[in-house]
């Protein structure tokens, strides 16, 4: 994994911990052509995130 995959990653780890601080998740699903590994560098990220509020 290439250091823009680690950056995006982390932001989207980021991105989770402030959501969850108000929300608290119950899960997050990574879904779309990030998760099956055949995006490109501009690929928008593709986010499913659970909660019961």
């Amino acid at each position: 994994m290439g250091r823009e995959a680690d950056s995006v990653i982390e932001r989207v780890f980021e991105y989770c911990r402030r959501v969850n601080m108000e929300f608290r998740l119950k899960r997050v699903i990574l879904f779309g052509s990030r998760s099956r590994g055949d995006f490109y560098p501009h690929s928008d990220i593709d986010l499913l995130l659970i909660s019961d509020e």
